[in-house]
């Protein structure tokens, strides 16, 4: 996450004093959370396991598959610059 991010959300934080923060398994999850108008959304490895392995979130993936399958929803979700 880039400082930006971090600054970002830490504002929202701040000014909002919480918020609904969505999990998304994917980028087309995350394009679709978006289009709902929700101002962030968040990888969930539960969902990231079911999806891509067809598993339970029991530690099947380490974190260099979650870096790997991660980047794409990041990217999807639009910023708000």
């Amino acid at each position: 996450m880039s400082t930006s991010h971090i600054q970002m959300l830490r504002t929202m934080l701040r000014e909002e004093k919480g918020i609904i923060l969505p999990g998304a398994p994917n980028a087309l999850a995350a394009r679709i959370i978006a289009d709902l108008g929700f101002k962030a959304v968040y990888l969930t490895g539960a969902g990231l396991t079911n999806t891509h392995l067809g598993l339970p979130d029991l530690g099947f993936m380490d974190l260099s598959q979650v870096a790997d399958h991660g980047p794409p929803a990041p990217i999807a979700y639009p910023s708000p610059d």
